[in-house]
């Protein structure tokens, strides 16, 4: 149970960092990730976010599938922490940009 919980707060934080992303472009701010900033000039912002989003998805997977319970969880525990930080961040920058937008 405790696995499909992470899992499934990991995925919605993907879907987030997706959503304040483009939000944050689209007010003139710009991605940090110089990879996704590289797939982004190559496939657009969506797509790039998209693909980036599907791989970890899908090493998130194989990690399900190949790993134990104990370091899935802490893994997903680390990488659930991690991507809250980036989301927070990314909606502390887009209150940002829509203050200096009005």
């Amino acid at each position: 149970m405790a696995k499909i919980i992470i899992v499934s707060i990991f995925c919605a934080l993907q879907i987030m960092d997706i959503y304040s992303t483009i939000n944050v472009i689209k007010l003139g701010g710009r991605e940090m990730n110089k990879l996704l900033v590289l797939l982004m000039e190559k496939l657009g912002n969506l797509w790039a976010l998209v693909l980036m989003k599907s791989v970890i998805i899908a090493a998130v997977a194989g990690a399900w599938i190949f790993l134990e319970d104990t370091p899935l969880i802490a893994i997903l525990c680390l990488l659930t922490f991690i991507y809250v930080y980036v989301v927070f961040q990314n909606f502390k920058v887009l209150a940002k940009l829509k203050t200096m937008r009005y």
